[in-house]
């Protein structure tokens, strides 16, 4: 059998930093997961510790790898934004409607925690901006559904 030697651009340094990456921002999923299940009344509380514990031996790892916090990959991996083509643009307003409706909730959710009265009449304002683009779409879906329907011939039974 011939000797096979695997060739990589990348240096064990880089290798390390790409998996500090990886587990750092694994380790947020899980814990910021847990989180907000908790919040809502599910998730696993007695968890918590652990998560909190591994994400911040991960991002001390990644501080030792690369020499700074994570904080951007944070913003990246904990986002909720999602991407859509210019060819779906119903799709899009449906989705933005939902994903306000969700920012609103996750608004609401925190300022109660907090007890912040005008951050949660912020939330539930966006929640509602987001039913109304969800609502005006559904209206459009019905027109549309009624311009295009035909009406079925009745048959008499015999």
């Amino acid at each position: 059998m011939p000797d096979l030697t695997i060739v990589s651009q990348n240096s064990e340094a880089d290798i390390q930093r790409s998996a500090t990456e990886d587990r750092v921002e694994a380790a947020a999923l899980a814990l910021a997961t847990n989180i907000l299940r908790i919040v809502r009344g599910a998730g696993k509380p007695e968890r918590l510790i652990d998560h909190t514990l591994d994400y911040v031996k991960c991002a001390q790892a990644f501080y030792e790898a690369h020499g700074r916090w994570p904080v951007p990959e944070l913003h990246q991996c904990l986002g909720i934004d999602r991407v859509f083509s210019v060819e779906e643009t119903r799709k899009r307003e449906w989705c933005r409607g939902e994903d306000l409706m969700v920012r609103g909730a996750l608004q609401v959710a925190a300022s109660r925690l907090a007890g912040q009265r005008t951050q949660e009449s912020a939330g539930r304002s966006e929640m509602f901006d987001g039913l109304y683009i969800i609502e005006r779409q559904r209206e459009e879906n019905r027109k549309a559904v009624r311009q295009h329907s035909v009406k079925p011939k009745l048959r008499r039974r015999t």
